[in-house]
């Protein structure tokens, strides 16, 4: 299911791409979620899923989805990938100037990180 899903969104032929299957990401998804999901790999789906929707602006199903990933990675407790999806929300926020949930998914990405003691996050720079 991830082959459908450009790893990386930086060309506009890639956007293309992602734009042309978006409805197929889409129907994919309503079958790969339910409430008791702990599929590491669903989750990411569900992350990747966000940023294409994110690069082709459609930011609400881009939340929607990273939601479903942090559901996910906090019933599989994942909670290393959790700060990147945090992070991803964060950016979310800050592209739709909402500052304060942006500065609180930050926070939330920047305690994880220093959880792990991993290499600082690229933070709300979108």
């Amino acid at each position: 299911m991830l082959e459908y899903i450009p790893e990386h969104f930086t060309t506009a032929e890639e956007t293309g791409r992602f734009r042309s299957i978006a409805e197929h990401i889409d129907v994919i998804g309503s079958y790969l979620y339910s409430d008791e999901t702990t599929n590491d790999d669903v989750a990411k789906y569900f992350s990747m899923a966000g940023i294409g929707h994110k690069e082709i602006s459609n930011y609400e199903t881009s939340l929607n989805y990273y939601f479903k990933s942090v559901s996910i990675r906090q019933r599989n407790n994942n909670e290393k990938a959790l700060g990147l999806v945090y992070n991803n929300i964060a950016v979310l926020h800050n592209i739709r100037a909402n500052y304060r949930s942006a500065l609180e998914y930050s926070h939330k990405a920047i305690e994880i990180s220093e959880k792990f003691n991993v290499l600082p996050i690229d933070l709300v720079v979108a």
